[in-house]
């Protein structure tokens, strides 16, 4: 792989990685239907030649912790045409910070992204269908355990995804270093869809809670409290979340 890092100002940035990848696909008994069928249409050995780029913008006063500024990402992962698997997903990412006198910071996040195929490709391959659930979308449900469903009623990932953020965050009272982490207030939305016209407000799954993030010796440590809402029978829901080693 070939990864390049360009700077264009103070506040944006653009990356690029080139990459050539070799992929097999092997099958048994608990194979879901979905993947076989693409494995059908597609075959089961790949070789792809894939471009990821993104541009960012970044404005916030740090990037660990920060109270005010904002970030935006717009990213695109592209098979060159000739790669065994044809697909793009493009991706925005959004997140705004306000202060609200010296203790309290208003979190404003939000993500959206696509994929399809082109050429003869049947659809976005299994493995790089979008996904959510967890901490990094909707905290109260299963780690990427939202969305459409395979043949075993396991989460199989679409190629619409849709979240959003509110949060309030403040200072975890006993840590001295208040830069070190962060309780937060949050409510959280989203879901991921089949297809971008599979897309029903009604469907959005949300929860509601106290999240933690703390900077640790051992690394990042993440927590949730949630009480999920208009969660559906078979939504693998969870009250308290706990995960180390979490990049923030």
């Amino acid at each position: 792989s070939v990864n390049y890092g360009i700077p264009l100002t103070e506040n944006d940035r653009v990356g690029a990685v080139l990459q050539l990848q070799s992929t097999g696909i092997g099958t048994n008994s608990n194979t879901p239907l979905e993947v076989i069928e693409f494995i059908q249409e597609n075959d089961d050995e790949y070789l792809n030649l894939g471009l990821t780029t993104n541009f960012t913008h970044d404005t916030r006063n740090r990037s660990l912790f920060p109270n005010k500024g904002n970030r935006q990402t717009v990213s695109l992962e592209l098979s060159i045409p000739g790669s065994d698997l044809e697909f793009y997903k493009v991706s925005l990412e959004n997140a705004f910070y306000f202060p609200l006198g010296e203790t309290f910071t208003l979190s404003l996040s939000s993500e959206i992204g696509y994929g399809d195929q082109y050429g003869d490709t049947s659809d976005l391959p299994f493995f790089e269908k979008f996904r959510a659930g967890g901490f990094d979308s909707v905290r109260g449900y299963e780690n990427n355990s939202l969305g459409p469903r395979d043949s075993f009623g396991d989460s199989f990932g679409g190629n619409f995804l849709t979240a959003a953020r509110a949060q309030v965050l403040f200072p975890i009272p006993f840590l001295e270093n208040k830069n070190r982490g962060r309780l937060a207030l949050f409510v959280d939305l989203g879901n991921v869809f089949e297809e971008f016209d599979d897309f029903d407000s009604g469907d959005i799954r949300g929860s509601t809670g106290l999240g933690l993030s703390w900077i640790t010796g051992l690394g990042g440590v993440s927590a949730a409290l949630a009480a999920p809402f208009n969660d559906q029978s078979g939504d693998d829901t969870e009250t308290f979340q706990f995960n180390l080693g979490t990049s923030f």
